[in-house]
C-alpha cells in the first residue's frame, strides 16, 4: 500500500483488512498528526497481538512509551487509534499508512521518522520461515518540533540532504530471522552482525524506551530469489543475497581502498542460497546448500582522484604505508569464514583448519596501465602480511587476472574458460555449506553434525558440511569486472548445489544419455548405441541385453545410462560444452539476478547503473542482438559516472555518513546524542491554582499541555509577585526551563524577571536561578532558559567573576578552558518546580579582577591536572590556594599566554578533538568482528601528573635528562619507534598518539570534505612521536585537551554520583546486583496483583512520589521504598520513622488523576506488636492546601490485628502463590483526586470495642467520629511499614474543562487597541571592539528617552565535541546509570551588559542574562527607567562566549571554530535602540522608522511553561 494522506478524517475502516484462512497479520504502521501537531506512531507488528503507541514530544522529539494497557497499549489498531483521537475523525490533521519504520532521529528543530510505505516480498519463504522484504517505497516524514535551540544554516542544509537520501529498492529486512550472517545464522534477530546493519543510529531511539522490534534492522543491498525446474520433477529454489558492509560507507572517489576501520570501499558479502522446497507445504525438512563469496576494492590504503568532470582517467595514489589495516581486515574475514563444523554430537575435538582467503584480482597490469601500480601493491601486501606471521590459521592466495586485456585478446568465452581454471582449486577447496531443516526438534537428534536453533526459529537446521574459507574478487572499484567474474564463479558453484540437492541440470539426463561417460556424444534418440554395440532379446525372458563387441562383453544395462555424477565436473568443461550440456533457463534466471544486484551496487556507489554487463547474458541465444547498443550504452554510463561522481560524490557521502551516525560532530554539531525528556507536561500538574485575570477551570494545569495552544495566561492586574508551583511528571535533575510568550495590554502585567528553585519535595526547595530577564518578544516565541544546579554561596566568594577584583575583563579570553567554573548540585530525585514572577529587573554592575603573574604555563597545566586528579572543584582549589597568599587568577592558563599563542593553542586543540572523536569512531567500527583492541601503555596523551624521568639504556631521544638512569616501575620496557625521526623512545620521552595525528595532519576521513585525498593512517596501528619532534605548541595542545577531558571526567563522575544518590534514596543499590533487578521486580509485580485485585497501582515510583519530606530512622530504608515498585530492595527491609516521632504524615502526589478505591499498607518483616500499631487517618485532594482536601476516615490497626494475628511477628519466607501481610483501607465510594495524605499516629489506649478485620469497610466519615486519647508510647516502639499501595484506576485521558469562554475573553482583552509603538532611535555613530563584543552608540543631541533596546538573537551554536574522548569512552560495554552531556551538566550562559552614559556623566549599568532560542529571533528589553539626555550607550556581550562556535557544518576545512570568536556573536547590527509613541501621532513618519511591526509594547507570560531534564536513572 502505498502512502496515503487524509485531512482531518479517517477512512471508515480503520484497522487492515484481516488476511484470510487464519493467516498472521502483517505489520501495520500509522502515523498520526492531530490538529494539536501531536504526533502518534502506532505500530501493530506481525509477530505480536497487540498494538503499541509511541508518541513524540512535541518540544525535543523524544520518543515516549510506557508499557501502560490502555494508555499507550492496546488489543487492537482500531482501539489505538479511538484512544488518541478520542474518536473523533475530524481531529486528525493527517495520517500517513506504512508497513515498517525503518528509523527516527530527533534533530533539534525537527525530527525525521523513516517509513517503509511500500514493500516487495523479494525472497518470500527462507528455509524453517521468514520473509525478507525489498524497501520498494519509502517516505520521510518530517515532524516539526518546538524546540528553539539554535541550529546553523549548514546544519539545517545537511537535515535537509539526509531526507532525501534515497532509499527505494536499495535496502531491505527480514522481521522474523537475522540475516546479516550467513544463512542459517545462529544467533537470534536482536543479535545482528554490526558490519551489516546500517539503521543502527536510527533505530537507537526505539532501543532506548524498551522497543527494540519495533525498528526494523536495515541491510543495504540486494535480496532476491528465483524459482528453477531441473530435469526431473524436482524444482528447485535460488537466492542472491548482497549485503554490502557499512565499514566504509561511501562513494566511488571518496571511499575506495582500506580505511581506518579497517574497511575497504564497496565491500559486500554475497550469498548464494539453494533449496528444495516440499512439494506438499509440510515443511518436515527441506535440504538446502549456500555458497558465500566476498567482493570490494583492494584492501590497502589507496584512492583515486578526479581533476574535473571531463577527466579521461582518475589519477591513482597510494599511501605512503599501504598495508596499515590490511592485517585487521584478513583477520576479520578469517574469523567469519573459519570451519565451525564441529558437530554438536561430536565428542573428537578436531585441529583447527587453515583458513583459506583467495583473492581474484581482475585489475588491467601491464607496461602503460595505470592499475599496474595497485596490482604491485596488492601483491607486496599480500607478502608482508605473511613476513609478520600474524594471520594465525588464515591463508592468503592472490590470482592476478587480466579481465578486460583477456577479453580483448580471446574473446567473452575464453575469458570466462581461464576465470574458470582458476577458481576450479580454491572453490573446491573452500566448498560450500550443506544441511537440512527440519520443522521438529526431535529429528536433529540423529544430526551427526553441528545444529543451529535459536528462539526465532521453529525447529532447527542440521549442518553437513560448512564452507571454509572464502573466495574475494575484486576490481578498481568492486563493479562492473567484479560482478562478471563472481556470476562466472557462483555458476559454476551453483550447479554443484543443485546436483547435490538431486536437481539435475544436466541436459542429457533428459534423453537417457550419459553426459559424464561420452559427452561428446550428441545423439538425441534413447535407443542410439555407441559404435561396436548391439542390442538384442533374451529369448526366456523378453530383456533387452547389450554386446560390445569391441571387448566381446555383455550387459543388461544400456551403455548410455546416467554413470554416478563426478564432483564439479564442469570446472573442467569448456564454454561450448557447459552452454550445451547444462539446462539453461536455470542458468538464465541466476544471470538475471546477478544483473539486478550489479546494478544495485553500482548505483550506491557510482550513482549509476552497471556497465559491461552484455557478458552476463552469454548464454542466451541473442546475446550478439544488442552488443552495439551494449557499446553505446557503457559510454553514456561512463559519462554519467563521471560527472555525476565529480559533483555529487562529496553530498552522497555526507548523507551515508549522516544516515550511519557517523561524523555528527561535523555534520550535525549542536544535535545532543538523546533529548531530554520534558517532564512538566501531563501527568505533570500545577500544585496551586494560577492566579489569572480569567478563571482558569483545571487551576491552571492546561498551562503545562501541548494541547492547549489557545489557551494564554494574563496575571492579575497589580500583582507584583506571582508564584507557580509545577509538580513533575517523574524525578529528574531540571536542566532547562521553557516559557512562551504572548502579548499583554498592561505594562504593569508584564513579568521581566524569573526565579527558578527546584526541590524533591515542596519543603526542600532551593533557589537555581535568580532574577533571570524575560525579554519582549513576538507571539508565540519560545524561550529556553538554562539551569544549573544550587551553587554554594562559598563557592562563589571565592570563584567566578564576583571574586574577581581590579582585573579588565575584557582583555581575558579563556579559550583553552573556563578555569573558574562553577559547579552546581545534581539532584536527580527533584519533583517541584517553583517559579516566581517579578514585574522589574534588578540591576547588577559586574566586578572585574586584573591580571598577575605566577607559574609557567606548563606548570599551570600540571597544577590544573593534579587538582582534577584529586577530583577537586575549581572553589575548592581556589580557597586551597587563598589559604597560602596565591590569587587564583594568577595561576590561570588562559591569562598566562599573549592572544595570538592562546588562539594556536586553542585552534590545535579543537582540532585534536576533531581528530580523537574521527579516531574514537574508527576504532569502535574497526572492532566489529574482531577481538578487543589492547590500548597501548601509552595512550591519546601521554602526560602524567607527576614528573617522568627518562628511562635512559636504549633511549635515544632522553628529552628528560636526569643524574640516575634508573627507570619507574611504570615505564620499564616501554619503548616506540618515533615515526618521524626513527629514534628509539621510552614513555617519559614519548609525545602520545594525538601528537602524531596533529603532527602528520593527514587523517583522510576527516579531510575528505576539504578537498585533500592524500594519505591516511589507521586509528589501530601504534604510530607515536617523540617529544623532541614536537613543537611546543603541540606539547602544550595536548595539555588543554586533556584537561579539558579530565573536566569532563569529572562532570561525569559527578553526574554518576548524583544518580547512585539518587537510586539509593529509593532503593540501596550494589552495581554488582543491578541485573539481577528485572528477575526480582517480576517476582514482586506478582505478588502485587494478588493484593491489587484486578485494580491498579497507582502510587508507584518514579510516577508517584512525596509531595513532603517524610522524617525517617537512620537505620531505615529510604522513605522512597514506600513506593518503590515491588521486588526492589532487600526482602525483610522496612522503612521506620525515629524512636522519637509518635506521628508521621505521607502526602504522596499519584502519577495521574486517578479514581482511589483505597489504600493498602504492607507490613513490614519485624510484623506488628501491640506496643506499635498506629491509628491511619486518610485525605484526598487535588491541591497542596490542607483546607482544601476531604477527610475519608480514620481506623485503628490495634484492632485490627486483634482478629488477624498472622500481622503480629516477624514474618516467614512467603511462597510465590501467597500474598505479603498487608492491610487494606477500602473507601466507600472511589474519589476522584491526585493527592492522598495518610497520616500514622502512635496511640495506645484500651481497644474500642468495635472488631476489625484484616479486609475492612469504611468505619468513619469525619475527624470526629473517634475521640483522642492521651498517648502512651512504649519504649523502642516506632511507626514502620514495608510499602503504601494506593489502588484504584487511572483516568487515561487528561481532564479537559471547557476553556472556550474563557479563551474569547482573554482574546477580547488582548485584542483592545493598543496606543503606543516602539520607534528606532537614530545613532550618530557606533563603534565596535573587543573582537565585536562591545558595541558604542552614540546618540544625537535632543534624542527622545529611550525606553529599551531590541537584541537580534546570534547565529551560533554551542557544539557537542568540545576535547578529545576519553578512556572510558573507548569502552562501550561501560555500565552506566545515567547518560547526560556536557553542555547540560555545565550550560553555556550569556550576558548583555548596558552602560548608559548620560550627559552629564552619570553612569547607569544593567545586565540581563539572554536565553536561547533561534538564530535572529528578536528580543525586546525595556529598562528599568526611561533614560533622558544619553550621550552614549555601550553594549558589552559577557559570559560563555568562548563555549560558542559558529555553524561547523559552514566552516571550510577541519576547524571547529573560527578564532579568537564566533563571528556570529558579534555584535554588528544585532542591536537598536527605541522608545514608545503614539502611532497615530507620529503618522506615515513614525512608521517608515518602526522597530518592527507589532501594535503594541505590552507582552503577558506564556500559556505554556515546560521543565526539560534527565530522568532518574532508576534500574527498573
Amino acid at each position: 500500500m502505498a502512502s496515503r494522506s487524509y485531512s482531518g478524517a479517517f477512512p471508515s475502516d480503520l484497522s487492515p483488512p484481516t488476511n484470510p484462512r487464519g493467516r498472521p497479520r502483517d505489520t501495520s504502521v500509522i502515523v498520526v498528526v492531530l490538529e494539536t501537531s501531536e504526533v502518534y506512531i502506532v505500530i501493530s507488528l506481525s509477530t505480536t497481538r497487540d498494538t503499541q503507541v509511541i508518541s513524540v514530544d512535541p518540544t525535543t522529539g523524544y520518543l515516549h512509551y510506557l508499557g501502560k494497557h490502555g494508555e499507550d497499549l492496546f488489543d487492537s489498531e482500531a482501539a489505538a487509534l479511538n484512544y488518541i483521537t478520542d474518536g473523533s475523525r475530524i481531529l486528525c490533521k493527517s495520517t500517513t499508512y506504512s508497513k515498517a519504520v525503518l528509523g527516527y532521529a530527533a534533530l533539534g528543530s525537527y525530527a525525521l521518522l523513516l517509513v517503509a510505505t511500500q514493500l516487495s516480498a523479494t525472497v518470500p519463504s527462507l528455509p524453517g520461515g521468514g520473509c525478507i522484504y525489498t524497501v520498494s517505497e519509502s517516505q520521510w516524514i518530517k515532524i516539526q518540533l518546538q524546540n528553539p535551540q539554535a541550529q546553523g544554516n549548514g546544519e539545517l542544509k545537511n537535515i535537509k540532504e539526509l531526507a532525501e537520501l534515497d532509499i527505494d529498492g536499495k535496502y531491505y529486512f527480514c522481521e522474523t530471522r537475522d540475516i546479516t550472517r550467513p544463512f542459517p545464522s545462529r544467533m537470534t534477530l536482536w543479535e545482528p552482525d554490526e558490519e551489516f546493519v546500517w539503521n543502527g543510529w536510527l533505530a537507537k531511539p526505539f532501543m532506548d524506551i524498551g522497543l527494540p522490534g519495533h525498528c526494523v534492522v536495515l541491510l543495504q543491498g540486494f535480496a532476491e530469489s528465483r524459482n528453477f525446474g531441473g530435469t526431473g520433477q524436482q524444482g528447485g529454489m535460488v537466492a542472491l543475497i548482497a549485503r554490502r558492509s557499512r565499514l566504509h560507507p561511501g562513494t566511488r572517489y571518496l571511499a575506495r581502498g582500506i580505511n581506518a576501520c579497517s574497511g575497504t570501499g564497496n565491500e559486500v558479502e554475497c550469498e548464494q542460497l539453494v533449496w528444495a522446497p516440499q512439494k506438499d507445504g509440510k515443511g518436515q525438512h527441506i535440504p538446502f546448500s549456500t555458497y558465500i563469496w566476498r567482493r570490494g576494492t583492494i584492501p590497502i590504503w589507496w584512492g583515486a582522484e578526479i581533476k574535473n568532470a571531463v577527466s579521461v582517467e582518475a589519477e591513482i595514489y597510494i599511501a605512503a604505508d599501504p598495508f596499515d589495516g590490511s592485517l585487521e581486515y584478513y583477520q576479520r574475514l578469517g574469523r567469519r569464514y573459519g570451519n565451525k563444523s564441529l558437530g554438536v554430537n561430536s565428542t573428537r575435538q578436531k585441529k583447527p583448519k587453515m583458513v583459506p582467503i583467495v583473492c581474484i584480482n581482475l585489475l588491467r597490469y601491464g607496461d602503460g596501465k595505470p592499475e599496474t601500480v595497485l596490482v604491485d601493491s596488492f601483491k607486496n601486501s599480500v607478502e608482508h602480511l605473511r613476513s609478520t606471521k600474524k594471520l594465525g590459521q588464515t591463508w592468503i592466495q592472490l590470482i592476478n587476472y587480466d579481465w578486460h586485456a583477456t577479453v580483448k585478446l580471446k574473446g567473452q568465452q575464453q575469458t570466462v574458460e581461464g576465470l574458470w581454471k582458476h577458481l576450479k582449486a580454491p572453490t573446491m577447496a573452500i566448498g560450500f555449506s550443506e544441511g537440512k531443516y527440519y520443522s521438529v526438534k526431535q529429528q536433529l537428534k540423529e544430526c551427526e553434525g553441528s545444529v543451529i536453533f535459536n528462539d526465532d526459529i521453529n525447529g532447527g537446521f542440521c549442518m553437513e558440511s560448512t564452507q571454509n574459507g572464502v573466495v574475494r574478487f575484486n576490481c578498481a572499484d568492486s563493479l562492473d569486472r567484479t560482478n562478471a567474474a563472481s556470476y562466472f564463479g557462483a555458476l559454476q558453484v551453483f550447479v554443484e548445489q543443485c546436483s547435490r540437492l538431486s536437481i539435475s541440470l544436466d541436459v542429457d539426463a533428459m534423453f537417457g544419455l550419459s553426459s559424464s561417460r561420452y559427452a561428446e556424444h550428441n545423439g538425441r534418440n534413447p535407443r542410439t548405441l555407441p559404435p561396436g554395440w548391439e542390442e538384442r532379446f533374451d529369448s526366456v525372458t523378453g530383456k533387452s541385453f547389450y554386446i560390445d563387441h569391441n571387448t566381446r562383453t555383455t550387459t543388461w544395462e544400456h551403455p548410455c545410462q546416467e554413470a554416478p555424477q563426478k564432483p564439479w565436473k564442469r570446472f573442467d568443461m569448456t564454454f561450448d560444452q557447459f552452454k550445451g550440456s547444462t539446462m539453461l533457463a536455470p542458468v538464465n534466471h541466476l544471470a538475471e539476478l546477478f544483473l539486478l544486484a550489479g546494478d544495485i551496487h553500482a548505483t550506491l556507489y557510482t550513482g549509476s547503473k552497471a556497465m559491461h554487463s552484455e557478458i552476463l547474458n552469454i548464454f542466451k541465444e541473442e546475446t550478439g542482438k544488442f552488443s552495439k547498443f551494449s557499446a553505446a550504452q557503457n559510454v553514456k554510463i561512463t559519462l554519467q559516472r563521471r560527472f555525476q561522481n565529480y559533483i555529487n560524490d562529496s553530498s552522497r557521502q555526507k548523507q551515508f555518513e549522516m544516515f550511519l551516525g557517523l561524523r555528527l560532530f561535523k555534520h550535525l554539531p549542536s544535535i545532543p546524542i538523546s533529548p531530554l525528556k520534558v517532564l512538566s507536561r501531563p501527568s505533570g500538574c500545577m500544585l496551586k491554582p494560577v492566579p489569572s485575570i480569567t478563571p482558569v477551570a483545571d487551576g491552571g494545569s492546561s498551562l503545562l499541555s501541548f494541547k492547549k495552544k489557545d489557551l494564554v495566561w494574563v496575571c492579575q492586574q497589580g500583582a507584583d509577585y506571582v508564584e507557580l508551583f509545577i509538580y513533575l511528571g517523574e524525578p529528574c535533575q531540571v536542566c532547562q526551563l521553557l516559557l512562551t510568550v504572548s502579548h499583554g495590554v498592561d505594562d504593569s502585567s508584564y513579568p521581566a524577571t524569573i526565579d527558578v528553585r527546584v526541590g524533591s519535595s515542596i519543603d526542600t526547595l532551593k533557589l537555581v536561578l535568580e532574577g533571570a530577564c524575560i525579554p519582549q518578544c513576538s507571539n508565540g516565541t519560545n524561550l529556553l532558559i538554562p539551569l544549573t544546579g544550587r551553587i554554594d554561596p562559598e563557592d562563589l566568594a571565592v570563584t567566578g567573576k564576583s571574586a574577581r577584583p581590579n582585573i579588565q575583563e575584557s582583555t581575558h579570553l579563556p579559550l583553552l578552558y573556563d578555569f573558574e567554573e562553577l559547579e552546581g548540585e545534581l539532584n536527580f530525585l527533584n519533583r517541584v518546580v517553583a517559579l516566581s514572577f517579578h514585574p522589574s529587573a534588578t540591576a547588577r554592575t559586574p566586578i572585574t579582577l586584573g591580571e598577575g603573574k605566577g607559574l609557567n604555563f606548563e606548570q599551570m597545566m600540571k597544577l590544573e591536572i593534579k587538582r582534577l586528579c584529586l577530583d577537586l572543584s575549581a572553589a575548592e582549589r581556589d580557597r586551597a590556594l587563598l589559604s597560602i597568599g596565591v590569587i587564583p587568577a594568577t595561576v590561570d592558563p588562559n591569562r598566562s599566554v599573549d592572544i595570538s599563542y592562546l588562539m594556536k593553542l586553542s585552534s590545535l586543540a579543537d582540532y585534536l578533538a576533531l581528530l580523537g572523536h574521527t579516531v574514537l569512531e574508527d576504532r569502535v567500527n574497526a572492532s566489529i568482528g574482531l577481538e578487543k583492541i589492547n590500548d597501548h601503555a601509552i595512550d591519546f596523551w601521554n602526560i602524567c601528573e607527576s614528573a617522568e624521568l627518562c628511562t635512559g639504556g636504549v633511549c635515544e631521544v632522553r628529552v628528560f635528562s636526569s643524574s640516575q638512569d634508573s627507570a619507574t616501575s611504570e615505564n620499564t620496557s616501554i619503548f616506540v619507534e618515533c615515526s618521524q625521526c626513527g629514534r628509539t623512545a621510552c614513555k617519559a620521552c614519548c609525545a602520545g598518539k594525538g601528537a602524531f595525528l596533529l603532527l602528520n595532519n593527514t587523517y583522510r576521513d576527516l579531510k575528505i570534505y576539504g578537498g585533500s585525498q592524500g594519505g591516511g593512517y589507521s586509528a589501530l596501528a601504534d604510530n607515536f612521536v617523540c617529544k623532541s619532534c614536537c613543537s611546543e605548541a603541540i606539547k602544550h595542545a595536548l595539555y588543554v585537551d586533556y584537561v579539558r577531558v579530565l573536566r569532563s571526567l569529572r562532570r561525569k563522575g559527578r553526574t554518576e554520583q548524583a544518580a547512585l544518590k539518587a537510586v539509593n534514596q529509593v532503593s540501596r543499590l550494589e552495581f554488582s546486583t543491578i541485573s539481577d533487578y528485572t528477575q526480582s521486580v517480576q517476582y514482586g509485580q506478582r505478588h502485587l496483583k494478588l493484593i491489587l485485585d484486578g485494580e491498579e497501582s497507582l502510587a508507584e515510583f518514579p510516577y508517584a512520589s512525596f509531595l513532603q519530606t517524610v522524617e525517617t530512622a537512620d537505620d531505615s530504608e529510604p522513605p522512597l521504598s514506600l513506593l518503590a515498585p515491588f521486588g526492589i530492595g532487600e526482602y525483610k527491609s522496612y522503612w521506620k520513622a525515629p524512636l522519637d516521632s509518635t506521628s508521621v504524615e505521607f502526602s504522596i502526589v499519584l502519577g495521574g488523576l486517578s479514581d482511589v478505591s483505597g489504600v493498602a499498607i504492607i507490613v513490614g518483616s519485624c510484623g506488628y506488636s501491640t506496643s506499635d500499631c498506629p491509628i491511619v487517618e486518610i485525605w484526598a485532594g487535588n491541591k497542596i492546601h490542607r483546607e482544601d482536601r476531604t477527610f475519608i476516615g480514620k481506623w485503628d490497626v490495634h484492632d485490627i490485628i486483634l482478629s488477624s494475628p498472622h500481622l503480629c511477628g516477624h514474618e516467614k519466607t512467603s511462597s510465590m502463590s501467597e500474598a505479603p501481610r498487608h492491610i487494606k483501607f477500602h473507601f466507600p465510594n472511589s474519589i476522584r483526586c491526585r493527592i492522598v495524605s495518610i497520616k500514622m499516629t502512635l496511640n495506645h489506649t484500651t481497644s474500642h470495642s468495635t472488631k476489625f478485620s484484616e479486609d475492612f469497610d469504611l468505619l468513619s466519615l469525619n475527624e470526629g467520629s473517634f475521640s483522642e486519647p492521651a498517648p502512651t508510647i512504649p519504649h523502642n516502639s516506632f511507626i514502620h511499614a514495608k510499602r503504601i499501595v494506593i489502588f484504584g484506576n487511572t483516568l487515561r485521558k487528561e481532564i479537559n474543562p471547557d476553556t472556550s469562554v474563557g479563551i474569547m475573553k482573554m482574546k477580547n482583552y488582548l485584542d483592545r487597541s493598543q496606543p503606543l509603538g516602539r520607534f528606532r532611535i537614530p545613532v550618530e555613530a557606533e563603534r565596535l571592539s573587543d573582537n565585536d563584543l562591545v558595541l558604542e552608540q552614540y546618540l544625537l543631541p535632543n534624542t527622545p528617552g529611550i525606553a529599551g533596546f531590541r537584541l537580534d538573537f546570534f547565529n551560533v551554536v554551542r557544539p557537542r565535541v568540545t576535547h578529545s574522548p576519553s578512556s572510558s569512552e573507548l569502552d562501550m560495554k561501560k555500565f552506566s546509570l545515567i547518560q547526560m552531556e556536557d553542555r547540560v551538566v555545565n550550560p553555556a550562559i550569556l550576558y548583555i551588559q548596558v552602560t548608559i552614559v548620560k550627559e552629564s556623566g552619570k553612569l547607569v549599568i544593567e545586565e540581563y542574562r539572554l536565553p536561547d532560542v533561534k538564530v535572529n529571533t528578536a528580543l525586546y528589553y525595556d529598562f528599568q527607567d526611561l533614560q533622558q539626555d544619553v550621550r552614549c550607550v555601550i553594549f558589552r556581550l559577557l559570559g560563555d562566549v568562548t563555549a560558542f562556535v559558529d555553524d561547523i557544518a559552514e566552516i571550510d576545512g577541519s576547524n571547529l571554530r573560527n578564532l579568537p570568536l564566533a563571528t556570529g556573536l558579534s555584535l554588528s547590527n544585532k542591536i537598536k535602540l527605541y522608545y514608545y509613541a503614539d502611532t497615530y501621532e507620529m503618522g506615515k513618519i513614525g512608521s517608515l522608522s518602526a522597530v518592527d511591526s507589532k501594535k503594541g509594547v505590552s507582552f503577558m507570560q506564556k500559556c505554556h511553561v515546560y521543565a526539560s531534564g534527565k530522568r532518574t536513572p532508576v534500574p527498573f
